[in-house]
């Protein structure tokens, strides 16, 4: 069940909840989780007032990442579900792309690695359409870990090559320093003795 706020704030100040969210990250940042979820309900609580709908999926994010730092996955898929519902009633393609990927990754949190994957994969259709190469990126470096971490390691190199092709196309970037340091670290669990001439 998602919590919601337990009361709704009197004001005009729609910059406000902007300042509660910060408060809410600084709290998640040194460890002291239940102020953080506190403060982002209240800036939900805030933004509801306002009707900001794109405001309260972030807002619901973010209190998904909170309970992912709490170790409360189950809790964090239930935000990360909310925001998404929230970000398809106002149509937010980009959005819905940044919510399937957290969501998919949640699941694997959760041991249920083969959900994980069908809703990158979805994911991924969708980036493709859209021809978003950024959330194209970010689901493949998210599904190449997951294989990598389930020990498919032939399978994550693949899934890695096309993020760095990728990256090569759009120009050089810091995210295609991390696919050569991923193929690297590929490389040395032994099952992948080199990555030299991939590029």
């Amino acid at each position: 069940r998602i919590e919601r706020p337990i009361e709704r704030l009197e004001t005009n100040e729609r910059p406000v909840a902007s300042a509660w969210t910060n408060i809410g990250e600084l709290h998640d940042e040194i460890g002291e989780y239940d102020k953080a979820i506190q403060n982002h309900l209240t800036s939900i609580a805030i933004k509801e007032k306002f009707h900001d709908t794109i405001g309260m999926a972030h807002s619901y994010h973010n209190l998904g990442y909170v309970y992912l730092d709490k170790n409360e996955p189950g809790k964090a898929l239930a935000n990360f579900k909310r925001g998404l519902e929230l970000r398809a009633a106002m149509h937010d393609t980009a959005g819905i792309m940044s919510s399937m990927n957290r969501i998919g990754q949640t699941y694997f949190e959760l041991g249920r690695t083969d959900t994980a994957l069908y809703l990158l994969d979805r994911c991924m259709a969708l980036a493709e359409r859209m021809h978003d190469s950024y959330r194209m990126g970010s689901v493949l470096s998210a599904k190449a870990e997951i294989l990598r971490k389930t020990g498919r390691l032939a399978e994550a190199r693949a899934i890695a090559l096309r993020e760095a092709a990728l990256e090569a196309k759009d120009g050089p970037s810091t995210a295609e320093g991390d696919v050569h340091l991923f193929l690297g670290e590929l490389a040395l669990s032994g099952t992948l003795r080199s990555v030299s001439g991939v590029l």
